[in-house]
């Protein structure tokens, strides 16, 4: 019996050494236990124009940015998890797939039932869309054809509101589509109407000018990141001590001028005459451009010239600067321009003085920010851009960042400001809508190159299928074996992303 007991005693005591020994079973671990034992934070985040995109030059998009400096808070890798239905951005969540949902998603209480939201980091409004040229519905009562939301979205929760005031609304909810290919469907007529957010209708109106806006269903949603109910507070509270830290510095403040500061100002006339001139025009010019393109992105310089002259020769101010690059006599002596209205001579010259602007930039500007500065040098200066970096200085921003110093630049239209400088007085606003319409106009060249080469890639992915149909029609063996990668063809919503993040305008081997 003794024996029996001290046999016992010694299997517990080697159990409980054992059990002492191997590592903490994973289901007592805190969730951000687990991401850092794991060594990366997975972010379920849907494809979008104002969300997340993928191209060759990587990943990039506000919620790309966001998470990213979130994973090196934590000291872990990122791993985008992308989805195109809101749908299935919830199920990842669900299923522990992801940690935390990053796609700017609007704040409901419908929502608020199943998911818990972070601090808010922006706010959108919901907007009706429909097809410029079709008849403008002023109000849900005069809604008269189709419309399709996303189903799960904010958007069908706010018509569910909006039904107990309307309650003939008739829509449907879709399974299939985002809130980008219902935008398309409008376009191409298949629908009616659809509702999206205001910041993604901005954005795709660059590239398509007819989708317009009927009314306003909200007028401020906020928008955060989304988190599973659970008792396990670790990962969450992180996430509201990030936002924090963004919110005391500038960091969330220059995100977002980023990505939606150029394009809330839209112009229908305008941007339908930049797009007709990419296919008219542009063609006649794009060799120079790309010839001079070496240092800067020649899409880039398209976008200048197309601000300064829209791409005439011959344009000339009343001030005196000419060409299609609108270069002064004084500059186009300095670049060594001959014949100012020599399309090539003037494309050149201001490809070379915009490189001498982007030299004299201080080191301490973040690199993506540089050729904003540069290019409110070339438009108003760089004495005077020197005096609006001193004026923030003075009112306590930064001189080295683009969102202190446009605040600064139209100050030197103030004579309690100017008289403060060396080089007096300017017409510091118009540096500003420089560089925001020359960013307006890149995105969207960079946009309808990549439209250009999906069309011909889908191309000559339908001219393949149709070639092997029409073989085994004919039961004809093929003298090559035609290999098809499915995965190649373009999808829908892929076709959607927008321009890569800024640091593009440089090349590769220059920064």
């Amino acid at each position: 019996m003794q024996f029996k007991q001290f046999l016992f005693g010694l299997l517990a005591l080697s159990f409980t050494a054992l059990i002492s020994c191997n590592p903490v079973p994973q289901d007592s671990q805190s969730q951000l236990e687990k991401v850092q034992q794991r060594g990366t934070l997975r972010v379920g985040t849907l494809f979008g124009a104002t969300t997340y995109s993928e191209n060759e030059n990587g990943q990039f998009g506000i919620e790309y940015d966001l998470s990213k400096r979130f994973a090196d808070y934590l000291g872990v890798d990122l791993v985008m998890v992308p989805v195109h239905h809101i749908r299935q951005l919830r199920r990842k969540l669900e299923l522990d797939e992801v940690d935390v949902a990053a796609a700017a998603l609007t704040i409901t209480a419908e929502r608020k039932k199943s998911l818990r939201f972070a601090p808010i980091y922006y706010k959108v409004s919901q907007k009706l869309v429909f097809k410029k040229g079709t008849a403008w519905p002023r109000s849900f009562n005069q809604l008269n054809g189709d419309l399709v939301v996303v189903a799960d979205s904010s958007h069908a929760d706010r018509l569910r509101e909006v039904q107990h005031e309307y309650p003939d609304i008739v829509w449907h909810e879709s399974d299939t589509d985002n809130s980008e290919s219902l935008l398309l469907k409008v376009l191409s007529g298949d629908i009616d109407y659809t509702v999206v957010d205001s910041t993604l209708l901005d954005s795709m109106r660059r590239f398509y000018p007819e989708l317009s806006i009927a009314f306003s269903l909200t007028k401020e949603d906020d928008i955060a990141w989304a988190f599973s109910h659970s008792d396990d507070d670790s990962l969450y509270a992180m996430a509201i001590e990030y936002f924090s830290v963004l919110r005391n510095g500038n960091a969330m403040a220059n995100i977002e001028h980023k990505y939606f500061s150029h394009i809330d100002n839209f112009d229908y006339v305008d941007t339908r005459a930049f797009i007709r001139s990419t296919k008219r025009t542009l063609p006649k010019y794009r060799k120079y451009f790309e010839k001079y393109g070496d240092v800067i992105d020649w899409h880039l310089l398209a976008a200048i010239s197309y601000q300064e002259s829209h791409w005439k020769p011959t344009a000339k101010s009343y001030t005196g600067v000419r060409g299609m690059m609108m270069l002064t006599k004084a500059t186009a002596s300095a670049m060594n321009v001959d014949d100012r209205i020599n399309p090539e001579q003037s494309i050149s010259g201001g490809a070379r003085y915009l490189e001498k602007m982007l030299s004299r930039i201080p080191d301490k500007v973040p690199q993506n920010e540089r050729i904003w500065f540069a290019l409110a040098a070339y438009n108003v200066g760089y004495g005077h851009l020197a005096d609006a970096m001193d004026i923030t200085e003075i009112r306590g921003g930064n001189r080295y960042s683009w969102l202190d110093v446009q605040e600064s630049l139209p100050l030197l239209r103030k004579r309690q400001w100017y008289k403060q400088t060396k080089f007096g007085y300017a017409r510091g606003e118009e540096p500003v809508r420089y560089v925001s319409n020359i960013r307006r106009y890149y995105e969207t060249l960079l946009w309808l190159e990549r439209e250009a080469k999906r069309q011909q890639q889908l191309s000559e992915q339908n001219a393949r299928f149709s070639n092997i149909s029409e073989l085994m029609q004919n039961n004809v063996e093929p003298e090559e074996k035609t290999e098809v990668n499915i995965s190649e063809a373009p999808q829908n919503d892929s076709a959607l992303e927008t321009a890569p993040e800024q640091n593009g305008v440089l090349k590769p081997n220059e920064g």
